[in-house]
């Protein structure tokens, strides 16, 4: 039972083994990367989750960077991704074998 164990000095911190070689450590986005990023995209591809054509998102760039930017930013300074941007959608393709043989897929 917990009365049987005994009181501790030190921190629960202290036992921690602490090695900043293996953390992950996000730096921030400017402006510039994210467009660069963006005008990166090829025009045919597919819609993401949000149904966003890319020729919009590259025409508007320009438009909605700022707040794009400082919404990336508070996002990694906080450690919080909204659930909306945790969603992908995954298209299968189809590259060759028998579409019949499901095994091929494997």
């Amino acid at each position: 039972m917990s009365e049987n164990v005994p009181n501790s000095n030190k921190h629960f911190t202290d036992y921690l083994k602490i090695n900043q070689s293996n953390s992950t450590f996000l730096e921030s986005v400017d402006e510039v990367q994210i467009i660069e990023i963006i005008n990166k995209f090829q025009l045919k591809m597919s819609l993401g989750h949000d149904e966003i054509p890319t020729k919009i998102m590259k025409h508007s760039i320009l438009g909605i960077i700022q707040p794009l930017a400082y919404i990336i930013n508070k996002s990694l300074e906080m450690g919080v991704v909204t659930s909306k941007l945790k969603i992908a959608k995954v298209i299968p393709f189809f590259k060759s074998s028998k579409k019949e043989q499901i095994s091929a897929l494997f």
